[in-house]
């Protein structure tokens, strides 16, 4: 199975943070790395997954081999892209600032009960 790009760049991030807190002596479950990278729980099962099959993680114990430590360390010193687009995570559902029109819900619903009179 060849990793995504998505799954390449998360790889990053799980290895970095994977690094760290083993550096702190931490032991992280899979919900903890999934709140830490801010991703999802799937992507990042996924992503270990593949990483366990190449040899930088020890998924049964949650814990990073030699290979892995190796660059975990060297990516907590770079600055890695973020997952996500700046713009996609500052968006903020739109709420409308007043009421919706009589003309806007009768185009919505024209035979339904939220008619307004």
């Amino acid at each position: 199975m060849k990793p995504t790009a998505f799954q390449k760049l998360l790889a990053g991030h799980l290895l970095k943070t994977l690094a760290l807190a083993q550096q702190r002596g931490q032991k992280l479950t899979l919900d903890e790395l999934t709140a830490e990278v801010k991703a999802r729980r799937v992507d990042v099962r996924t992503t270990l997954t593949l990483l366990h099959r190449e040899g930088y993680v020890d998924a049964v114990k949650m814990r990073l081999t030699l290979q892995g430590f190796l660059l975990g360390v060297a990516l907590s010193d770079t600055p890695l892209k973020p997952l996500r687009a700046p713009w996609a995570v500052e968006r903020k559902a739109a709420l409308p600032s007043s009421p919706p029109s009589r003309t806007f819900i009768s185009r919505w619903a024209p035979n339904s009960l939220y008619r307004v009179p």
